[in-house]
């Protein structure tokens, strides 16, 4: 349900790679395609995750966290995979909280995603770049 959604954006999407004046003059609003974008990608994400389970969520989400932890520029593989698995089991082990509670280890891992998310975003959004 999500894909044919995003086809529909992608025109706004090609008219946008002109400018934020060129896509106003055109009809297009810059903020209101952004934001549009910024749901269906989220959509489409929850729905992979949701389909697949929770490793995909952590392919995303561990390379991103160790580049921010490590502050080293480009990919680095050892710190992606340390960080990844350390995600896991950490999602993982948090399911034994309590003796007669057990969550899925998908929702444990779209917890703490999702607030690492929301930290990233209230940062950029206070650097001024969203």
């Amino acid at each position: 349900m999500v894909v044919p959604l995003v086809v529909l954006v992608a025109s706004r999407l090609k008219i946008l790679e002109m400018g934020d004046d060129v896509a106003g003059g055109l009809g297009v609003s810059a903020p209101r395609t952004r934001l549009l974008t910024l749901v269906l990608a989220t959509a489409a994400c929850a729905v992979a995750t949701a389909a697949a389970g929770p490793i995909p969520f952590v392919a995303l989400a561990a390379p991103q966290l160790a580049r921010r932890l490590t502050r080293a520029p480009g990919p680095n593989l050892a710190a992606a995979t340390c960080t990844g698995a350390l995600f896991v089991v950490t999602a993982d082990y948090s399911q034994r909280i309590h003796e007669t509670v057990q969550l899925p280890v998908g929702v444990v891992t779209a917890v703490i995603g999702g607030l690492y998310l929301a930290l990233l975003l209230r940062r950029q959004r206070r650097a001024g770049r969203i």
